[in-house]
């Protein structure tokens, strides 16, 4: 499985909109491309989470109508979806995979006290979450 790299400006979105929705899940879509050696997201585009459970998420749909149109103007696809797990490890949970797309890269972060810990890629293979590389760009 390719790496996933990760812009700078990604991982501080995902950071900035992980802390600010502490103790619930912020969610949003990664937009980037698709290369011969990894992926890369260059996009955290935020989403609305509609998920009434403070551990879950369900991104808006008018919020993923507006990323995919976006990707589309600019070029990039979507890859994948990012979202935090407050006060728990960033390994997906079993609602993440029941809503899992095989296709796409899931990155989660482990948000603690409204600070972030470890951040880690993972994507659906044969009904299982493999981990992925994660590469980051220093900013």
């Amino acid at each position: 499985m390719k790496p996933l790299r990760l812009s700078a400006e990604v991982c501080a979105a995902i950071a900035e909109e992980s802390q600010a929705a502490y103790p619930r899940e912020a969610c949003g879509l990664l937009l980037g491309s698709r290369g011969h050696d990894r992926d890369e997201a260059t996009v955290a585009a935020r989403c609305r989470n509609l998920a009434a459970a403070p551990k879950r998420f369900e991104v808006h749909p008018e919020d993923f109508l507006a990323a995919e149109l976006r990707a589309e103007d600019e070029g990039l696809i979507v890859l994948g979806v990012w979202h935090s797990h407050p006060d728990e490890p960033a390994i997906p949970s079993e609602s993440d995979r029941a809503g899992a797309y095989s296709s796409w890269c899931y990155v989660i972060a482990e948000a603690r006290g409204g600070s972030i810990g470890s951040v880690r890629a993972w994507q659906l293979e044969a009904g299982r979450f493999e981990e992925r590389v994660l590469e980051t760009s220093a900013p």
